[in-house]
């Protein structure tokens, strides 16, 4: 049995597991093969949030990640559009052969570590890392998968890590961070490395028990035939206490350097690549498909954007453009405008004229606002002003860290949350910031309502830069005086803004 969704049908069932089903599929307008998850959602109002949090994620890309393309909702379920990997898991590999080489991992899980540190850089930490979750194209380039599933489907409940590879902490009730995640991909390598998973027991909450106690028993003797720097790198990253473990990023260079990378042999010891991948719980994922990341059309997308300049939710921003090289090790870059989508007009519409949190130190002196007020009681305005002010601020560290998840100390989760965070991905080129992203604010009107305040404003943006290296790549000018209609809702510590517009 088959089954469509609006822009895309189901053509074979890969897979299924604790999270639900995973379909072969392709884009109907174009035929480019895709992978379908099919996810069920207890409640019809977490729709909305799933579709937000699944639009922060696809502005998620690296190498050797599963790029989720978008989610749609279907009944009681949602379906996840992501990339189709073709070689098998490495759940499958470990079934047929048992275990790798110390080379083969390296070429496997080194990458990974890239990704996952990649993902951490943007605030997403994947919780899940197992063996099922690392998938290969048909010429063996590994990917990552299902990163951040459970934030997608509103998940609340404790943390499903997998027992055989669970962070002890985690184990113990804590909540999954990086440190976790470097954990998890340890314990797969030793899983690779010696044909058994790091926890074992009769059953999963045995392996629970084990994990919470820290009881890794004799991990040296363990790892005594491996190289010794692939050795030394594990036991640092399966280290007990989180603080003592490596980064992802650590963990990937000095994988990568602990001995010679050899090709994955993913038809050894079997038939050959399976179309379904090995079921593991939360973490299943796809098998069987494309050799390579395909160059991925959504539906619709054919259709050009009348006003490129404005930020709608048809928004398709700019590809990244390439990254310059560090100075001295090539011919500088000019300077140049910024184009493609317009960061001053987005800036007027719904982006960077955006609203902060209070309680920070670096905020522009925009021009002073008037009050009747006495000294000792601010007026409305004035109080707006300073909420204003500081959720500027967050906004303006945000673009020039280029770290999105600050944005949600500035936005509720919704479209602006959505498109402010998509469009600081896309047009800042990784490796790269925009310096200058600054909103001041006048002659402010704040009308109450309820609990939340609504705040006429007229909003003026700086001129900003992108470098990149420390070499400036771009410029955009600024955006002359708009007035606004914010709407901010209180939060557990200061405001967030939950609509704006152009008046």
């Amino acid at each position: 049995m088959t089954w469509k969704v609006p822009g895309y049908a189901a053509d074979e069932l890969l897979g299924y597991g604790g999270s639900g089903e995973v379909w072969r599929g392709h884009a109907t307008s174009t035929g480019a093969p895709v992978a379908l998850k099919r996810l069920p959602v207890g409640d019809a109002a977490q729709v909305p949030a799933a579709r937000s949090e699944a639009a922060l994620l696809s502005t998620l890309d690296h190498p050797h990640l599963i790029r989720l393309h978008e989610l749609l909702p279907l009944g009681d379920t949602v379906v996840l559009v992501l990339d189709l990997a073709g070689g098998g898991s490495l759940a499958d590999l470990l079934s047929r052969r048992g275990r790798l080489t110390p080379g083969e991992v390296i070429t496997a899980l080194a990458p990974i570590g890239a990704a996952l540190a990649y993902a951490h850089n943007e605030g997403v930490v994947h919780g899940d890392v197992t063996p099922g979750n690392v998938l290969f194209t048909e010429n063996g380039l590994p990917l990552l998968a299902d990163l951040g599933v459970a934030h997608i489907v509103g998940d609340a409940a404790p943390a499903r890590s997998t027992s055989a590879y669970v962070d002890p902490s985690v184990a113990a009730g804590c909540v999954p961070g990086a440190p976790s995640d470097v954990f998890m991909l340890a314990a797969v390598a030793v899983h690779a490395l010696t044909g058994s998973p790091l926890w074992t027991g009769e059953t999963p909450a045995d392996m629970i028990s084990r994990a919470a106690a820290g009881d890794v028993g004799d991990l040296a003797s363990r790892l005594a035939a491996l190289p010794p720097a692939m050795a030394t790198l594990l036991e640092r990253a399966l280290s007990i206490e989180p603080h003592l473990r490596c980064t992802a990023s650590e963990f990937a260079l000095d994988l990568r350097h602990s001995g010679e990378a050899a090709p994955v042999e993913l038809a050894a010891g079997g038939s050959g690549v399976t179309g379904a991948p090995a079921v593991e719980g939360p973490g299943e994922q796809v098998a069987g498909g494309d050799p390579a990341r395909p160059a991925f059309t959504r539906p619709g997308d054919e259709t050009p954007l009348s006003n490129p300049a404005q930020l709608t939710h048809g928004v398709r921003a700019a590809l990244h453009p390439p990254v310059p090289p560090r100075r001295g090790l090539g011919r500088r870059w000019p300077i140049v405008v910024i184009a493609g989508v317009s960061l001053i007009a987005v800036a007027a519409l719904a982006g960077l004229h955006s609203i902060r949190h209070r309680g920070s130190s670096r905020a522009p002196t925009p021009p002073p606002v008037t009050s009747t007020a006495p000294a000792s009681r601010p007026s409305p305005e004035d109080r707006a002003l300073a909420v204003l002010r500081g959720l500027d601020v967050i906004r303006e560290r945000a673009f020039a860290r280029r770290q999105a998840s600050l944005l949600r100390q500035v936005y509720v989760p919704g479209p602006l949350l959505t498109q402010d965070s998509a469009l600081l991905l896309r047009a800042i080129p990784a490796g790269c910031e925009l310096i200058g992203v600054r909103t001041s604010y006048a002659a402010l009107r704040v009308t109450p309502a309820k609990a939340r305040l609504v705040v006429a404003a007229t909003a003026t943006l700086a001129a900003s830069t992108l470098t990149c290296h420390a070499v400036v790549t771009g410029r955009a000018a600024g955006e002359p005086p708009t007035r606004l209609r914010i709407e901010l809702v209180p939060a557990v510590d200061g405001y967030r803004i939950a609509s704006q517009q152009k008046i």
